[in-house]
């Protein structure tokens, strides 16, 4: 029999309580005057993010020196037009091109996949890469998956990949990679990024340790966050901590380190020695403990 005890405190835990939005604002108007600066710039790197902030009206309730940008998130925004230039000189020989329905007007050097339909060529809207390939099987034409997006849909083309597909079947991969289009932003010499709020999809894809050496380097914080209200006022709130309390380079608002890029074996001590390098410079940014810092030292060592 269910514990009422628990039915009780589960209806409690709800993403879109008013109550603790309001106290979550007031959260984030203290910190920002704590760090007592004109502006204070956080940008996050997903259209689902973006989406969640403008559908629930977040930015109007963000205290007026906050700002929450958006970053490289949208998969179409950052399609390369060679890439879009592939997809239709293909279509135009006699490929039958699949793809998601928000990549068919994107423009390449001279036209679009719509373009390309207009002019005859085959150009089919589909929902994922599975219907791609049942497209392939029904029609027996040759059917290109043109395919797009970060880590989610990459890891859902790459299913598909590794499946038993038709021959008639293959792919044009357009995925990206979201830590390259931070660095980008952050080594910008004009950036006013101070911090990113990351996907909590992509991060469930990809483990949130790949941003801790991101964080390290370049002495921003990092919080990943789902895409309910609170999860971002909440991760908002994390970030601004961390900038208030001065501690710039901690990811996902936890203090455990995955070190398995460290502790692995290596086959140089010029190896040896570059990890030894990250790890001083976690620690500098207080990533890591000393204690885990001192342990982790000594693995390395031995390997000199």
């Amino acid at each position: 029999m269910p514990d009422p005890t628990l039915a009780r405190d589960a209806d409690r835990l709800a993403f879109r309580d008013p109550g603790r939005a309001r106290d979550l604002v007031r959260r984030l108007e203290a910190l920002v005057a704590q760090i007592g600066r004109e502006r204070v710039c956080i940008m996050h790197v997903c259209g689902t993010h973006e989406q969640a902030i403008a559908k629930f009206g977040l930015r109007a309730v963000l205290p007026r020196a906050l700002d929450v940008i958006m970053g490289p998130g949208c998969p179409v925004c950052v399609t390369d037009l060679p890439e879009v230039d592939e997809a239709v000189a293909l279509a135009l020989d006699g490929k039958r091109i699949a793809t998601y329905g928000d990549m068919v007007r994107v423009p390449g050097t001279t036209m679009s996949l719509a373009d390309a339909a207009a002019r005859g060529a085959r150009v089919d809207v589909v929902y994922s890469a599975a219907q791609a390939v049942t497209l392939a099987r029904e029609t027996g034409d040759e059917v290109v998956f043109f395919a797009s997006g970060f880590e989610t849909t990459a890891v859902t083309t790459a299913a598909i990949a590794l499946a038993d597909v038709p021959l008639n079947f293959s792919i044009l991969s357009a995925h990206k990679y979201i830590p390259p289009a931070m660095e980008v932003v952050a080594r910008l010499p004009e950036t006013r990024v101070e911090a990113f709020l990351a996907a909590g999809h992509a991060a469930t894809i990809t483990g949130w340790g790949l941003f801790v050496p991101f964080a390290a380097r370049h002495r921003m914080p990092v919080v990943v966050a789902g895409f309910e209200p609170l999860d971002i006022l909440q991760a908002t709130a994390m970030i601004l901590r961390q900038r208030a309390e001065g501690l710039r380079s901690s990811a996902g608002g936890s203090s455990q380190t995955d070190f398995a890029q460290l502790t692995g074996k290596s086959r140089s001590s010029g190896d040896a020695l570059s990890r030894m390098k990250e790890l001083k410079e976690l620690r500098q940014a207080n990533l890591i403990s000393e204690v885990e810092y001192e342990q982790k030292r000594a693995e390395i060592l031995k390997e000199l």
